[in-house]
């Protein structure tokens, strides 16, 4: 992809709570999300 294609870096993902979809946003940067999606895929907790 040309360099003058390509998207410049993700500042921070929004998270909304679903039940309430236009309500305010917490903002994880994209390591902290990487993060916790990581830990959710490793949780062997029962939910």
């Amino acid at each position: 992809m040309p360099r003058s294609e390509r998207r410049p870096p993700i500042a921070h993902i929004p998270v909304r709570d679903s039940k309430h979809p236009h309500g305010p946003a917490v903002l994880f940067a994209p390591t902290a999300w990487t993060t916790f999606i990581g830990a959710r895929k490793t949780d062997t907790r029962s939910t």
